[in-house]
């Protein structure tokens, strides 16, 4: 039980195509891109919606087919 729960966990986590990887991969190009630092400044964090009490929750996130492709809509607030 134990392996399978870790195995859904690091597909979750890991995998090239997870909305937690896009996310991370996403945020880098954000903190990388020299007009958001330039507008932003130097610390740039990103973070998932907020629920009513204030916690953060996961990254959403919407898939769909486009021109025959399955895509990923990830969607994130970024604050400085």
């Amino acid at each position: 039980m134990l392996g399978v729960f870790i195995y859904l966990l690091a597909g979750e986590f890991f995998a090239e195509d997870s909305p937690q990887k896009i996310y991370s991969s996403a945020l880098s190009l954000v903190r990388e891109d020299g007009r958001c630092h330039d507008l932003f400044g130097p610390t740039i964090a990103g973070f998932g919606e907020e629920t009513s009490r204030g916690r953060r929750r996961h990254v959403a996130h919407h898939k769909y087919e486009k021109d025959g492709r399955q895509r990923i809509r990830v969607l994130f607030h970024v604050k400085v």
